[in-house]
């Protein structure tokens, strides 16, 4: 079964405060003053060519933030998402792979993200945080900085957050966004036969079990 993490020296607590960010922590240590982007002057910066498309750059709380290296068993679990997402949500949404999402203040690219429509949508815009029904982030080195990411994503409105984490084995699920506190209602850890859910605007409930999202287990 599902249990809630204790709120107790949690990094995302429901009723404090969110504490000081990787972003935060960076700027209050670093021996140059640091300049804030715009989401707008960010894009601009893409288009102009100053940040390449195929960079590993994302615009995180107005800072450009690189983004972890990949490896084998993060990629393949982004696979094993899809695959299994793909099966189970309506046809009048798909599944977004490292895609950029906009929000007020950030263009993070999350390794997977639920929308609704069809890819040409997106032709001329990103979609927005709010818009999107579920984002995901693989972590299986980055942990602490997804479980901040939480806080943009609640920020942004986007209703339902989830961290595979690949390095114990679970999957952290928030739900219920506070855009105006930034936090979720709830953060509850899910293993082994769980099942995970969350919820449409439309109103259809979505399911997976936690094994089915993680890698499999080898032995040698």
């Amino acid at each position: 079964m599902s249990i809630a993490a204790p709120n107790r020296g949690s990094l995302f607590p429901l009723a404090a405060p969110s504490p000081p960010s990787v972003m935060a922590a960076t700027e209050a240590t670093t021996r140059w003053p640091l300049y804030r982007f715009s989401v707008g002057k960010y894009q601009q910066l893409v288009q102009s060519g100053v940040f390449g498309e195929d960079d590993a750059f994302e615009l995180l709380e107005g800072l450009v933030v690189p983004k972890t290296s990949k490896n084998p068993r993060h990629d393949s679990t982004i696979d094993r998402c899809d695959h299994w997402l793909s099966r189970v949500i309506p046809a009048s949404w798909y599944v977004r792979i490292q895609n950029s999402l906009v929000t007020s203040d950030s263009v993070p690219e999350p390794d997977l993200a639920v929308v609704p429509g069809e890819p040409d949508m997106y032709s001329e815009r990103h979609p927005t945080g709010a818009e999107a029904a579920l984002v995901i982030e693989v972590a299986d080195s980055s942990v602490a900085i997804d479980r901040e990411k939480a806080r943009l994503y609640a920020r942004a409105g986007v209703e339902n957050y989830w961290i595979v984490n690949v390095i114990d084995n679970q999957v952290e699920v928030f739900s219920g966004a506070l855009c105006a506190r930034a936090v979720y209602r709830s953060r509850q850890i899910c293993s082994g036969d769980d099942l995970v859910t969350f919820t449409l605007p439309t109103g259809e409930s979505v399911s997976l079990t936690v094994a089915s999202l993680l890698p499999k287990l080898t032995t040698n």
